[in-house]
């Protein structure tokens, strides 16, 4: 096999092509070097940046995904040829940058942030600028704090465009209520020196908690006040959604007041529940003058207890029966009678409160009463069916309505 390779590397050899192979691939590993080289750079910063608790999180994470990609594809790629290598190169050195100065950005902001946190308690512990600007620099603190916030895939020129942004805008502010100079001080030994600037912001705060436990101690009819109202808004705030839910469980349950008294149950408990969407469904009925008749909160019984505390406990789920239910249901029995050759009495309806859903039964009985005359009826069959036509909707209309 050996004297067959060597027959055929010695047919194929060609001098020029093997040292122009040789060449490029030198040529290659010696950009290739460069990009260890830079990769060597860029793990020692990351080391270095790493290892300081003020480095955002999002810039240890790309940072060392960085890497990573990177001595992947020094691995992968031995044999990439010196155009690929310049091409990967140019394209670390750009990312490397923008991560670099990425993370400058996010470290002046979240920086910044502190120490606007820092201004904000100095300024209530010694009483520094008016109430309106230090509401005025909480603005500014808030919507920094909430862009730090939302910036979990920070872009560089996004964040670049914010900061400038803040800093000419809080800069002006600063300038005008003379903390200018203070503010300054405070940034760059957050910059200089993160260690101290933590250090004193944790000795600032433990001082304004103790003027703050001090001060509490102390009756002050002001926050007294503010107490009460906060309470007294929540309280309130509460029992008027409890209301409210419990208003539209009472116009879903008396919605369903031609259903059984178990139906009527679970409207009033899904109406509580979804009463913010059926609030909505019934400002339509309202505006349309289809609003359902409210006969009581609950109306599940017609039944009057005899003691006044029976009385007292039921009175939200009792109901009186309605005029125009009763006189639609007449006015079928009786139509239905006549379809049969008989005659119904209205003065044999008890309480409808439970008929409206057995309509059917009470036809049924009726019928059975009627079984003798059955025959005699036979020719009015086709009056019968003339007459079902009208009160079928009615019938309907009283399911729906009663």
């Amino acid at each position: 096999m050996s004297i067959v390779a060597d027959s055929l590397r010695s047919a194929t050899y060609n001098p020029e092509a093997e040292k122009a192979i040789a060449a490029d691939r030198e040529k290659a590993n010696a950009v290739r070097k460069q990009i260890q080289d830079n990769l060597d750079n860029f793990n020692k910063f990351f080391v270095e940046v790493s290892s300081k608790s003020t480095t955002p999180k999002w810039t240890v994470k790309t940072m060392d995904s960085f890497i990573k990609e990177i001595q992947t594809w020094l691995t992968k790629n031995g044999d990439a040829s010196e155009q690929v290598c310049k091409a990967k190169l140019e394209e670390i050195k750009k990312r490397g940058s923008e991560i670099i100065f990425l993370n400058m950005y996010l470290f002046v902001n979240e920086s910044f942030e502190k120490v606007m946190k820092f201004m904000l308690t100095e300024f209530e512990q010694k009483k520094l600028l008016s109430k309106a600007d230090r509401e005025k620099y909480n603005e500014f603190y808030t919507e920094l704090k909430n862009f730090n916030a939302s910036n979990t895939n920070p872009k560089l020129v996004d964040t670049k465009i914010f900061t400038d942004k803040f800093g000419k805008e809080i800069e002006t502010f600063s300038k005008q209520k003379g903390i200018w100079d203070r503010q300054q001080t405070l940034i760059q030994t957050a910059f200089s020196n993160p260690d101290k600037f933590e250090a004193d912001f944790g000795a600032i705060e433990q001082q304004a908690q103790a003027a703050k436990a001090e001060e509490d101690k102390k009756f002050s009819f002001q926050r007294f006040t503010k107490k009460v109202t906060g309470t007294a808004t929540t309280v309130i705030g509460s029992l008027f959604y409890v209301v409210f839910c419990f208003t539209i469980g009472m116009f879903a349950a008396n919605q369903a007041i031609g259903r059984e008294p178990a139906y009527r149950v679970l409207y009033f408990i899904y109406g509580a529940i979804f009463a913010p969407l059926l609030s909505i469904y019934y400002l339509y009925l309202w505006f349309n003058n289809k609003s359902p008749k409210i006969y009581t909160m609950l109306p599940l019984t017609q039944s009057m207890p005899e003691t006044t505390i029976g009385k007292f406990f039921m009175f939200p789920f009792l109901y009186k029966e309605d005029k125009t239910a009763r006189d639609l249901l007449v006015e079928f029995l009786t139509q239905s009678a006549e379809a049969v050759g008989k005659t119904f009495d209205p003065k044999t309806l008890g309480s409808i409160g439970n008929q409206v859903e057995t309509v059917a039964e009470n036809l049924k009985n009726l019928a059975a009463e009627t079984k003798e005359g059955i025959e005699e009826a036979l020719p009015k069959l086709n009056q019968l069916r003339v007459n079902t036509i009208e009160p079928l909707p009615k019938l309907n209309q009283l399911r729906v309505n009663a």
